[in-house]
């Protein structure tokens, strides 16, 4: 099982399971690698909506309607992506149920059983049936229809089959109040295949339905996923769910303009539900989610090992448009993606659905140029290629300051310290120190000064060290060791370096002490110094390898005694020998004598 970046806790009735909030973006499609997939299906024309399901029999069932969408058909996609023959469910569909669109859903039973589920109009304020389809094994047809409810039922449709053949169904019904705003019930139906589903009203008085999806939780309990349109632009995507008999609603998001539909929910032993460019975790049904962004359209499917995939779409540029991706979690925690849809059969994916069995992950979506196109992937080697991506980490030591990048691109540390790289890629470290500082050298997976080079066998730490640049500066002075009164004391330092290295930031400070110091008056003080006081401060700048400056400074004390005089010189380096850095002089200053 993965680690991932964020877990929290969710408790679903009796149930309690791991979550993560996973963060979806997708690079540039450069960036991108490619796994070939297993099976690419023959492009279908002219598809307007569509839902897919498991099959016993091929790669998967598809459920469509196209042109005007008054026929809904029936197609399996077989193993060598051809599809079987078009069978005809059912002619004469008026999908526009008083101001939207309907749709279909189906889902396959333990025996193999394809049921398609859709709602048909009986009338503007007249009584409504879902119909419900039903294909078995040897390729025959039967129709039922549920109990008849008022306004337009099945507009919207979700059903799910789950262990033991428990059905779940939820539908829409629709209708005005005075001929303004539609409001939309939401109508569930819970049973055995085989047997009569009981109808459960789970939402009254809701605002028009967008979308709407359903799972099953281990407990058999259902959790439904809603993307509604509200009053005044505003959207709201929320979740309904059973405690202890009672129909409980959480609102996940409601913003004005939102995008809200597709909404997708799925539950392993994490539970995720994705709306157009948003994902959601959550800690409890009863308290705040997790939420991030993502950066298109998406859709998810789960293995048996309960590891999540998605399929997701991403607006490049207006010249190649929507680009398709299969993304998974690596061992890292992080996103790795696939491309599935470069965009050269126009703007891919942004309507897709996804599918496991079988070892198989399969990816249905629309292009604009109206075809519905389906990829196979081996799981395992999805699975592999996720598994084998390692992360690179860099840290940086010492009391300089520099930045690390690589090639290939992923690390840029500064402030992206980290990377995940494909198994067995040779990764390039470069470091630049900043001007004040100096690069001493490499350590963990990489040792020297020069370009450390990485192989992405597992997952690496390398540590760059950054120092401040050592040198050795020195300081002399000459003093006179007496002078009267007024007259002209004058300092003569020379300031050298003693190593290669060039030293930024040569500072000389000069302090004087004693008691004629108080009364000390500065001559001649250089352009670079400046005098505060008994205390003197001259920036001389760069002193290269093995320089010298020479600085003197001239004082006229104006009264006797002992005037000491010290100077320290420093630079931006770190001094080998910091013992030759100071100086300290004293000259007696005696009565001035008569001329």
């Amino acid at each position: 099982m993965r680690h991932y970046p964020f877990s929290i806790r969710v408790l679903l009735g009796r149930w309690a399971v791991n979550v993560c909030l996973v963060v979806l973006s997708v690079a540039a499609q450069a960036e991108m690698p490619m796994i070939a997939p297993i099976f690419r299906s023959e492009p279908l024309p002219g598809v307007i909506e569509f839902a897919i399901a498991k099959s016993t029999v091929g790669q998967l069932t598809l459920i469509y309607c196209d042109a005007d969408c008054s026929t809904i058909y029936y197609r399996h996609l077989n193993a060598d992506g051809s599809w079987s023959p078009t069978e005809t469910i059912k002619t004469g569909w008026d999908r526009k149920f008083n101001h939207g669109f309907g749709n279909f859903a189906a889902d396959i039973d333990g025996a193999g059983n394809v049921h398609v589920f859709w709602g048909e109009e009986r009338g503007l304020y007249a009584n409504s049936v879902v119909q419900h389809a039903i294909r078995d094994q040897n390729g025959n047809w039967a129709t039922t229809a549920a109990e008849p409810q008022g306004g337009g039922v099945g507009r919207i449709n979700a059903v799910k089959i789950g262990p033991d053949d428990q059905l779940v169904f939820v539908t829409t019904t629709d209708y005005r109040v005075g001929g303004g705003y539609p409001f939309s019930n939401v109508e569930y139906f819970s049973g055995r295949v085989g047997e009569t589903v009981q109808l459960v009203r789970a939402q009254t008085g809701g605002e028009e339905m967008y979308d709407l999806d359903i799972a099953i939780a281990r407990d058999g309990l259902p959790v439904i996923a809603l993307a509604q349109r509200m009053y005044g632009g505003w959207h709201r995507a929320s979740l309904l769910y059973q405690i202890e008999g009672s129909w409980k609603k959480k609102t996940l998001f409601y913003e004005w303009a939102a995008c809200v539909s597709p909404i997708q929910i799925v539950i392993s032993n994490r539970i995720m539900v994705s709306t157009c460019r948003k994902v959601f975790a959550l800690d409890t049904l009863e308290e705040e989610g997790a939420e991030s962004s993502a950066s298109g359209h998406m859709a998810m499917a789960v293995d048996d090992a309960d590891e999540v995939y998605y399929s997701q779409s991403k607006y490049f540029s207006e010249s190649t448009g929507w680009e398709l991706f299969l993304s998974g979690v690596t061992p890292t925690g992080k996103i790795a993606s696939i491309v599935v849809d470069n965009g050269e059969h126009g703007e891919s994916g942004y309507r897709s659905r996804m599918l496991y069995q079988r070892n198989i992950i399969t990816v249905t979506y629309l292009t604009k140029d109206g075809m519905l196109r389906v990829v196979g992937y081996d799981r395992d080697r999805v699975r592999s290629f996720l598994d084998r991506v390692f992360l690179l980490t860099i840290a940086k030591a010492g009391a300089g300051v520099g930045s690390v990048t690589s090639n290939p691109a992923g690390i840029d540390c500064g402030s992206t310290c980290t990377g995940e790289f494909e198994a067995n890629t040779r990764v390039n470290l470069t470091a630049e120190a900043a001007p004040d500082s100096v690069f001493t050298g490499w350590s963990g997976a990489c040792s020297g000064t020069g370009t450390c080079q990485v192989l992405m066998d597992q997952a690496r730490s390398v540590t760059a060290n950054f120092d401040s640049p050592s040198g050795d500066l020195s300081l002399e002075l000459a003093a006179p060791k007496q002078k009267q009164e007024k007259r002209l004391v004058v300092y003569k330092l020379k300031i050298r370096n003693l190593r290669p290295e060039r030293v930024e930031g040569t500072t000389v400070t000069a302090q004087w002490a004693g008691h004629p110091a108080d009364s000390a008056v500065h001559v001649r003080l250089p352009d670079f110094c400046q005098s505060s006081g008994p205390k003197t401060i001259c920036r001389l700048g760069e002193l290269p390898g093995y320089g010298e400056k020479r600085l003197s400074l001239t004082l006229r004390p104006q009264t006797r005694g002992l005037l000491q005089f010290t100077a320290t010189v420093d630079g931006k380096v770190t001094d080998v020998d910091p013992d030759n850095n100071t100086v300290v002089k004293r000259t007696r200053i005696v009565r001035r004598l008569a001329n």
